[in-house]
C-alpha cells in the first residue's frame, strides 16, 4: 500500500454530529433536574453518574470530529488529540472486532486495531472508506505473515475480503 500522494480520511460528519447532539440532550436531561429541581439525594447521584456518561460521549464525539487518518506511503497516521503512526510494512498485529446492537436491530459497528513495534492505531467503521483501509491492512498482514484470529477472519470476510491464504 505504498502511496505517493497522502490520502486523508475522516469520520462521517452525520454520525459525529448525531453523537454530539445525543450527548447534549443527555446532559440537559440529567443536569436539568439537578440544577432546577430539588430531587432526592439518591436521585442526584443517579443523574450525576448519567451526566458523566453523556459528557464522556460528548468528548468522544469531539475527538472523532478532530480525528484524521492519513495514509502516506506505507504509514498510517492517526492525527487527533493523541496522534500515533503505524508503518504497515512492519505490521505485527491486527484485529477486527464487531460490536452488534443489543436489541439486534440495525447494524452494529466494527473496530480495526493495527500495530507495529510499540505503536497502535484504532479506527472504527464510521471512518469514510473503512472497508478500503481494512482491505489494505489485511493485505499487509498477509505479506507479514501475521496470524489472524478466527473472529477477525470472520469479520474480514463479512466485509467481503478473502481471508484464505493465497
Amino acid at each position: 500500500m505504498t502511496r505517493s500522494k497522502p490520502i486523508e480520511l475522516r469520520y462521517q460528519r452525520a454520525q459525529v454530529m448525531g453523537d454530539a447532539a445525543r450527548s447534549v440532550l443527555g446532559l440537559v436531561a440529567t443536569l436539568g433536574p439537578i440544577l432546577f429541581l430539588d430531587p432526592l439525594p439518591w436521585l442526584v447521584w443517579v443523574l450525576a453518574v448519567a451526566a458523566l456518561l453523556f459528557a464522556a460521549m460528548g468528548m468522544k464525539a469531539v475527538e472523532s470530529a478532530c480525528t484524521a487518518i492519513i495514509l502516506e506511503g506505507s504509514m498510517i497516521h492517526r492525527r487527533s488529540l493523541i496522534s500515533r503512526s503505524v508503518d504497515i510494512e512492519k505490521l505485527d498485529r491486527i484485529k477486527l472486532s464487531y460490536f452488534g446492537r443489543r436489541n439486534g436491530e440495525g447494524k452494529g459497528w466494527m473496530s480495526l486495531t493495527i500495530g507495529s513495534e510499540d505503536q497502535k492505531v484504532s479506527v472504527d467503521s464510521n471512518l469514510e472508506r473503512f472497508d478500503e483501509l481494512a482491505g489494505a491492512t489485511l493485505n499487509a498482514a498477509r505479506r507479514n505473515k501475521i496470524f489472524l484470529d478466527p473472529t477477525s477472519a470472520h469479520n474480514f470476510s463479512m466485509l467481503g475480503h478473502s481471508v484464505e491464504d493465497e
